[in-house]
């Protein structure tokens, strides 16, 4: 299987040749696509279950598809957001899991996490044998989602005594697995803080956009204040050169009451 670990024991007399084929699996994070890219730059926040299932699509063809390896990945809601196709015949005949993930009795445990998040895998076993491993999907502090990987027998523990069990696999399949399910959860975890980044910078040039606004309306007010104050400084100068005037009218007409009335109104 891509991405993981395998070695061979000769438990017989003959010498033992293998071909080894390797394809290195990618583990790089998934590429934004451009419509993706534009309904991040307009998020304030990221939906974490909605962006858990959009990368786990980018991630289909380049890592998930080539895996042979029974895997789930669930949000941090426990809701499923892929489910492979590689469970054993026991698991599907026994408990029907390819029809429902949650008859799987190490699927259908509740999960708790609490911050601070355990970054490691752990592993449970059921009571057929098979060992499942699970690593939540953590980003900086935050929940995504978790991954569960196996289903596999380990020849730990007690004899099998039911027929059609999975046969053991060595020590180096269990640590493919937990590789495995590393590097995917790496992956998301890498895609998460890019669009973090992204949402980050698309908030902080809105921000720079909106003081700009601002400035520019707080200068176009500045504007409209100084006309305002320029015309008034005109109206009174009128004003008061219309009531010297009148003053001067009265003093012709030897009106002298008028002439003070109107001095002491031209001074206020």
């Amino acid at each position: 299987s891509t991405g993981m670990a395998h070695e061979s024991v000769n438990d017989g007399d003959e010498p033992i040749v293998k071909l080894l084929i390797s394809i290195p699996a990618l583990t790089m994070a998934p590429k934004v696509r451009m419509n993706e890219a534009e309904r991040v730059k307009r998020q304030e926040t990221i939906d974490r279950p909605e962006f858990l299932r959009d990368t786990v699509k980018e991630l289909f063809r380049s890592m998930l598809a080539p895996l042979k390896l029974p895997l789930a990945i669930f949000d941090s809601e426990q809701k499923p957001v892929y489910k492979s196709r590689e469970y054993p015949e026991y698991c599907r005949r026994t408990c029907r899991i390819e029809e429902n993930l949650e008859n799987c009795k190490l699927v259908n445990r509740k999960n708790v996490w609490v911050p601070p998040y355990y970054e490691g895998a752990s592993a449970c076993v059921c009571e057929h044998g098979l060992w499942v491993y699970t690593l939540p999907i953590v980003a900086g502090g935050e929940l995504l989602g978790y991954i569960e990987a196996g289903h596999v027998r380990t020849g730990k523990g007690e004899e099998a005594t039911e027929e059609g069990l999975p046969y053991n696999v060595p020590d180096s399949t269990v640590r493919g697995i937990v590789q495995v399910i590393h590097k995917l959860s790496e992956a998301i975890c890498n895609h998460y803080e890019v669009c973090r980044m992204q949402v980050a910078l698309q908030h902080n040039v809105r921000m720079l956009s909106d003081r700009r606004r601002e400035e520019a309306l707080l200068q176009e007010t500045l504007r409209t204040t100084k006309d305002q104050a320029f015309n008034l400084q005109i109206n009174q100068h009128f004003l008061f050169n219309t009531l010297n005037t009148i003053a001067g009218l009265a003093i012709r007409e030897e009106a002298i009451s008028t002439y003070q009335a109107v001095g002491d109104l031209a001074q206020l």
